[in-house]
């Protein structure tokens, strides 16, 4: 799969790449993802904390 980042996203993986906090471009995308698994509830498509805001609403 090949992907397009605007110009920010890129200088920013660039960034991070050369600060030594990724080795390449795929372990930064990666831990993108693993973070925006964690905070976005792919079922109900919304952020988890919407979501729990949602389920609190009914139980009120």
């Amino acid at each position: 799969m090949d992907i397009t980042l605007a110009p920010e996203q890129e200088k920013l993986v660039k960034q991070l790449m050369e600060s030594g906090a990724y080795k390449n471009e795929d372990a930064a995308v990666a831990e993108a993802l693993r973070v925006f698994e964690e905070e976005f509830d792919v079922e109900l498509m919304m952020p988890k904390s919407a979501a729990r805001a949602e389920i609190q609403k009914s139980l009120d």
